[in-house]
């Protein structure tokens, strides 16, 4: 998922609006687009251009890791039967431990992976665009066995660690997409994208958030 580099979310319109840069090349000229940047590209006239993308190693191997569901959810490699429930039960435990591990310790923080899933990639305006209600649905929130939720707290640290190897500067473009891809499991047997993300954000508001508010320490007053 594509984001605007640090500090660039406010613009000239206000809070939380897109910094905008625009630039006329000549002849001769290159421009170089820092990676996550969106853009788009006009001829004033009749040319041709050349566009070179350089991609990092980590873009090889998130793709790869991505295509197998062993490796991104470790604990499913237990041999037994994974019905909806006891995934879901088993994400209750795993995404939080995963999260701990790359240093996201405050859900309440605007930067936490979670929170920008619910309140800015499915906030309420893209809500309103889905046709979603403001507020989703209840959704129950299974809890895991000891033992599914102790193996999934090893396998957060195991996917953890592959993260901690990314380089910091590009590591949550890979964490966004890989959050919704793992998250998305819990729609089981939804067709369509968007009903199957409004299930996931719901989890995530319903289940995963509160459940990681539980565990912040109490600050003193």
């Amino acid at each position: 998922t594509p984001r605007l580099p640090p500090g660039a979310g406010a613009g000239a319109s206000g809070e939380g609006s897109a910094c905008v840069a625009e630039v006329t090349l000549r002849a001769g000229q290159a421009l170089f687009i820092p990676a996550g940047w969106l853009h788009h590209v006009t001829a004033m006239s009749p040319s041709v251009s050349l566009a070179l993308t350089a991609m990092p190693p980590e873009f090889t191997d998130f793709n790869a890791f991505v295509q197998d569901a062993h490796a991104m959810m470790p604990f499913l490699q237990d041999g037994s039967d994974w019905d909806g429930e006891r995934l879901a039960a088993s994400l209750t435990a795993f995404v939080p431990a995963f999260l701990e591990v790359l240093g996201h310790n405050d859900p309440q923080s605007e930067s936490d992976p979670l929170r920008e899933m619910v309140d800015v990639s499915y906030g309420v305006e893209t809500r309103k665009e889905l046709g979603w209600p403001d507020r989703l649905p209840a959704v129950d929130c299974p809890v895991p066995s000891k033992a599914d939720a102790k193996a999934a707290r090893n396998a957060a640290k195991r996917v953890g660690k592959r993260f901690q190897g990314y380089h910091e500067d590009i590591r949550a473009q890979y964490l966004a997409p890989y959050l919704d891809t793992v998250l998305s499991r819990v729609a089981g047997g939804e067709n369509d994208a968007s009903s199957i993300m409004r299930v996931t954000a719901g989890f995530v508001e319903a289940c995963l958030l509160p459940a990681r508010m539980k565990h912040m320490p109490q600050s003193e007053e």
